[in-house]
């Protein structure tokens, strides 16, 4: 991903121009804000005229009293409360995780039209997302360092960890591992959660539910998509069940899409670099394959996928306007099965492989200073996994415990430099890592639960981390859920933060620490009536040992990963959502962050203090519904401290059926075509990278 051995010129960039306001985004927070309100009103009103029974009713009166204290939340209203597993590593009712959760549905997908893990996530709450043009990156609580390839969240699907294991990287973008079709669920739990999962579960756990392909009908379903910027995409999605009780569940997808024929770079604005005018470099190729097997209790799935993609910014110190692209794959299989013990016990055993290959190719300068050679930058990375799980329900409790051990066969990064066969430089390792963790939930009352975990990692090379989580939960009343969170958690530095080395430009630091976060939360959730759920949410939390790329104090030159000062955070989180059984849905969040770096006390880099989303579908009749999607950042500073403005990017998608088996989905992306910038990392030039302007998409599917 990655990086490139010469580094970036540190020549100032032209004025950054503006794109949104920040006073606007300052009035979408307002309306944000104002549409909780508007949610609210119809929610309770609607509420108050269907829980209490008219004045002599018979159908009441005729009906035992009953105690309101032995009916759960949901018998009380009438309503669903989600549950949630990835929190625990066990299924339970949101309100009592010991997180702030959200969950995506599969529902909530196909009616936005989110066709990307970066289009789910920059409409949740405390998160928002930035592109280089290069790669994809995920911000949670006003924390997102340009070019840190989400390495302080942890995905995971059906289980099994999607960070690899050589940039420990998590993928959010055009490139995710999975497509979005095969999606059930996407829970996303805040917070550190090292206790359960160990390294990388720093801001926060996304885990990713496919469907059970027992619980569908036998299908084939084709579907076709095409749009703006030369895009077209095909998938194919077959359900079987077979004789016995397995069922097959089968996905294939290939997209492309051409891009921007031409991107402008002021940056480069001289004749030796075509006017700062890129083309042809936008480009992108992506073939998917997923197939999940069910049976008896047993669970296997396997995964392929492969993602090209354009360089057109000139990253790296490479020459602007010649070949850059990068080339990812990722080949996995995993396993798992549960079964009763005996004795109350129930086991879970969990079993993966990931087979990780990455190659950038660049063009820079000869040795000489004239002429062209070609870089190639490469990486291959393995890892196994597998995972005891047990749990038991006594007196109160809910206890789990298991043992999780991951061994990395390769963690390979090298490169080739002008067509040689002979590596520039290599390194080859291994490595293997342990985890023991323990959690119980313990219901003191009816009105209280506490849940505590812990975990010991252990690591050949620094002192084994130990991580503990502790909530205090209560419910006051049967509608309202009152959270208490201390947690910590630590990120182990990656194989190419630790090993990468090219002589006279990169030195390794295998001696790095790993990183450590402390949080204190409090949430209050609380459920209006039967169709308004409002949230409040504040914390705190403190990284220490930051892992960042500085320069050598003696030759600034020769650059490399260290420990340096870390960081504090705190917030406020607020949330609206409602459903009516008519079908309309709406959600409005807020999300105040404040962040500084210890010594200095500066606003972080690409940190806003507002974010605001808000969505709302609407049903249009003959099952088909008009979905809008905004999203609002205030300013924001970028590496050099330039100021990048606010912006605010509504969506639009309308989707339905038109016929018993077929169906349609139409989508606006950056529908006021806004010209707006993110910041980028120190491998550019440029400090900011100009995104995407309108893009439209058709999309028909077939149900045979």
């Amino acid at each position: 991903m990655k990086t490139i051995p010469l580094r970036a010129s540190s020549s100032q960039p032209a004025r950054l121009p503006d794109c949104v306001g920040h006073r606007q985004a300052w009035r979408l927070v307002v309306s944000v804000l104002a549409g909780a309100v508007l949610l609210a009103v119809p929610a309770v009103t609607a509420a108050q005229q269907t829980s209490a029974p008219a004045h002599g009713d018979a159908t009441s009166a005729e009906q035992p009293p009953v105690d309101p204290s032995t009916l759960s939340l949901e018998e009380l209203l009438g309503i669903e409360v989600e549950s949630v597993f990835g929190a625990s590593k066990a299924l339970q009712k949101i309100t009592e995780a010991p997180a702030s959760v959200t969950i995506v549905s599969a529902d909530d997908i196909a009616r936005f039209g989110w066709r990307t893990m970066a289009d789910v996530l920059r409409n949740v709450r405390g998160f928002y997302t930035t592109s280089d043009r290069n790669y994809g990156y995920l911000g949670a609580r006003g924390f997102q360092p340009p070019g840190d390839y989400n390495a302080r969240i942890l995905v995971t699907v059906d289980g099994l960890r999607q960070n690899d294991n050589v940039y420990d990287g998590a993928l959010f973008d055009e490139n995710f591992q999975l497509d979005l079709d095969e999606v059930e669920r996407i829970e996303i739990i805040r917070g550190p959660s090292s206790s359960l999962y160990g390294s990388s579960a720093f801001f926060a756990v996304i885990n990713v539910v496919t469907p059970s392909p027992a619980r569908a009908a036998n299908s084939v379903v084709v579907t076709g998509s095409a749009g703006s910027l030369g895009h077209r995409d095909a998938r194919v999605r077959l359900r079987r069940h077979f004789k016995g009780g397995a069922a097959l569940s089968l996905l294939g997808n290939v997209a492309d899409r051409d891009g921007d024929a031409s991107l402008y770079t002021p940056e480069y604005d001289t004749p030796e670099t075509n006017n700062g005018i890129s083309n042809g470099l936008d480009y992108m190729e992506r073939r998917n394959v997923f197939g999940r097997l069910d049976f008896k209790g047993l669970l296997i799935t396997g995964l392929y996928n492969s993602w090209l993609h354009g360089n057109p910014n000139g990253a790296y110190g490479s020459i602007y306007n010649r070949p850059a692209s990068n080339r990812e794959e990722h080949t996995m299989l995993f396993a798992a099965w549960e079964r009763a013990l005996g004795r109350g016990w129930t086991g879970v055993f969990r079993g993966g492989y990931d087979r990780y290959g990455y190659t950038g190719t660049y063009t820079f300068p000869g040795e000489d200073g004239t002429g062209e050679q070609t870089y190639l930058d490469n990486s291959r990375g393995q890892f196994w996994t597998g995972e005891a799980q047990f749990s038991r329900s006594f007196a109160g409790h809910q206890l789990t415990t298991g043992a999780e051990h991951r061994h990395n066969p390769q963690q390979d990064q090298y490169s080739f430099l002008g067509g040689s066969d002979t590596p520039y430089w290599s390194d080859r390792r291994s490595s293997s890592t342990t985890g023991l963790y323990v959690q119980d939930q313990w219901r003191l009352s009816s009105k209280v639960l506490v849940n505590g975990g812990l975990r010991l990692d252990h690591y050949p090379s620094f002192k084994d981390p130990l991580k503990p989580r502790v909530a205090l939960i209560l419910q006051p009343t049967a509608t309202t859920t009152v959270k208490g969170i201390y947690g910590s958690a630590f990120r182990a530095p990656a194989a190419y933060e630790r090993y990468y080395e090219i002589p006279g430009a990169w030195k390794a630091r295998p001696d790095l620490r790993p990183e450590q976060v402390q949080t204190l939360e409090g949430i209050v959730e609380h459920y209006a009536g039967r169709r308004l759920r409002l949230s409040a949410g504040v914390y705190r939390l403190d990284v220490s040992d930051l892992i960042a790329l500085v320069s050598d104090p003696d030759d600034e030159s020769l650059v490399f990963y260290d420990n340096v000062e870390g960081v504090d955070a705190s917030g406020v989180e607020l949330e609206a959502e409602a459903r009516w059984p008519s079908g309309v849905h709406g959600r409005v969040s807020y999300t105040y962050a404040r962040t500084h770096s210890h010594g200095s006390r500066e606003q972080l880099v690409n940190s806003p203090r507002h974010v605001g989303q808000a969505l709302v579908s609407v049903p249009l009749g003959r099952e088909f519904f008009f979905s809008v999607d905004l999203q609002a950042l205030s300013r924001r500073f970028t590496i050099r401290r330039e100021v990048l403005d606010g912006r605010v990017s509504p969506n639009l998608a309308v989707t339905g059926r038109v016929s018993d088996r077929g169906r349609l989905l139409f989508t606006i992306k950056n529908v006021t075509n806004a010209r707006y910038f993110d910041p980028v990392g120190e491998d550019f030039i440029q400090d900011a990278a100009q995104q995407y302007g309108r893009v439209a998409r058709l999309q028909f599917s077939w149900t045979f």
